[in-house]
């Protein structure tokens, strides 16, 4: 898996279309530094828990970038040729074939040269350190803490109760007594309160009557201690509510386009949600987060590369943007000292104050910093990448730090190469007919009742699944 996954990441030099970029950097920064780096046997299978099976992308695609480093472009190609042997079904003899060193002795030199490079260059980092106080690390997934408008509590997606790094839940952290509740089972992206008894966040829908699964809102009344749901097949995410219109916005997908819908008049005592499209994007833009700041709505999102916050203007529909660079900037938020949001220009996330255009670090972590929610003291909630989980982090210190200190360096992304977009002529549909990928035919021998009866099965697909054939004789 890593093999085949890091040479098509890798492609070859000058397509920068997928880079090695800051989150990557992190997952593999943190097992390197955690002397946690998935091992040369670990990388060769998926199946893992948390962010196991993205680490092995990840080690995949930066081990293939350093093997052709080391040993020229057509390393990938000679491993897989070497592999395509019938006789030889060992990726590390494979590799050996390739360069004249076993696998695992590269593996070896690879990842002392990352403990070596990794320990230089965070060392400032290391002397400076600020990340708060970690307040929640059950799970590997604790993510979009987001403050109840009383602020004795805050709701946040955990999957501490379950594998895998998407299976996330709704819970309820309270300052109280310092416990957390489960309140929704498969909840996605950031949920928002209406009020102290009511929250509204998205889920992945049970299956329509065609068998298609959407995104859509659902309610949580904690008086009642019920969930309504309160759309059907709207494919909407990341819900925020402003209390002062009274409207709730959101995001939606259609045809490979993200557009901001809000619902006018919010009745929630009546489940009365009617959305119409703010925005009428259709050019394959993805936004992923808004945030109500005073009375303007900001979104964040990526056209090509580099996720930016923008600015939303209610009566045009016009995007404008609040942040540029090759670098990334996200999960914005608002507080009484100033814009808050994400910035990996560093190389490292870290939450940014923005003020009178002037961009100052407020934290700096050796994982990541991502989320922020902020209480009207100005107390922040956020979700911190620390030892190959993310954990649920307070700060209330708003001292900046120095940039020269804070990531690797102060412009890391400024000279990223940045391949253009393919944009062809566009082309004619047709409709889809039935089409069979090649027969796979396997041998077999097989001993029944003190006979030998050689055989064969045979398999094949249709290219989406509709439908497949399999069978087998034996003499």
């Amino acid at each position: 898996p890593w093999l085949a996954e890091g040479t098509a990441q890798f492609m070859y030099p000058g397509a920068e279309f997928d880079f090695w970029d800051s989150h990557r950097d992190m997952i593999v920064r943190d097992r390197t530094l955690n002397n946690n780096l998935l091992s040369f046997d670990a990388m060769n299978t998926f199946g893992k828990r948390g962010i196991g099976n993205e680490s092995t992308y990840n080690q995949g695609f930066l081990f293939s970038s350093w093997l052709s480093d080391n040993y020229g472009l057509d390393v990938l190609k000679e491993i897989t040729q070497s592999l395509s042997n019938p006789l030889n079904y060992s990726i590390n003899h494979a590799m050996r074939d390739a360069t004249g060193k076993w696998g695992r002795d590269l593996y070896q030199e690879w990842k002392d040269e990352l403990f070596l490079d990794y320990t230089t260059r965070i060392g400032d980092i290391r002397r400076t350190e600020k990340k708060g106080t970690i307040l929640l690390s059950n799970g590997t997934t604790n993510i979009h803490p987001v403050w109840s408008p009383d602020e004795n509590q805050f709701a946040f997606l955990s999957n501490q109760e379950n594998d895998y790094f998407g299976q996330t839940d709704l819970f309820v952290y309270t300052f109280i007594d310092s416990t957390s509740k489960k309140i929704a089972g498969g909840v996605h992206t950031a949920p928002t309160w209406v009020n102290d008894s009511t929250i509204i966040y998205t889920k992945r829908s049970k299956p329509n009557k065609w068998g298609s699964k959407f995104f859509d809102l659902y309610r949580y009344d904690f008086r009642e201690e019920e969930e309504k749901r309160l759309t059907y097949g709207s494919r909407l995410i990341s819900p925020v509510y402003h209390e002062a219109s009274n409207q709730i916005a959101a995001i939606n997908s259609f045809d490979g386009t993200s557009n901001i819908m809000i619902s006018e008049a919010v009745d929630i005592t009546q489940d009365s949600l009617h959305f119409q499209s703010v925005t009428q994007l259709d050019n394959g833009m993805q936004l992923l987060s808004l945030a109500w700041i005073k009375n303007e709505l900001y979104v964040d999102g990526v056209y090509h590369q580099g996720r930016q916050i923008y600015r939303v203007n209610l009566t045009t529909g016009d995007l404008e943007p609040v942040t540029f660079g090759r670098w990334e900037n996200r999960d914005q938020n608002i507080a009484p000292a100033g814009l808050i949001y994400t910035s990996d220009k560093s190389g490292i996330n870290n939450l940014v104050l923005m003020k009178d255009g002037v961009e100052k670090y407020i934290t700096n972590v050796t994982g990541g910093a991502f989320m922020p929610s902020i209480s009207k003291d100005g107390i922040i909630l956020y979700s911190l990448y620390e030892n190959g989980g993310y954990n649920i982090a307070i700060l209330d210190n708003y001292d900046p730090i120095e940039n020269s200190l804070v990531g690797y360096e102060e412009n890391f992304f400024l000279e990223s190469s940045l391949s253009d977009l393919i944009l062809g002529e566009t082309l004619e549909s047709i409709p889809y007919e039935d089409k069979m990928l090649s027969m796979s035919i396997f041998p077999k021998v097989m001993m029944d009742y003190k006979t030998i009866k050689p055989g064969f099965y045979f398999m094949g697909n249709e290219v989406l699944d509709r439908f497949s054939i399999f069978g087998g004789a034996s003499m």
